[in-house]
């Protein structure tokens, strides 16, 4: 039974680091998509700088 708490908790800490790598990765990235795309800086972007 503690093998397979072992591969658990393995498996579902590289979901975890996948999910997270993923949404850090889209949020880094989204500033090179809106100048790609000429889209202006909107609502939390710009920090209220308009």
């Amino acid at each position: 039974m503690a093998k397979r708490n072992h591969l658990l908790i393995f498996i579902l800490t590289i979901g975890v680091f996948g999910i997270l790598n993923t949404e850090m990765g889209v949020i880094g990235l989204l500033p090179s998509i809106a100048d790609h795309f000429h889209l202006g800086h909107t609502g939390w972007w710009n920090h209220g700088q308009y």
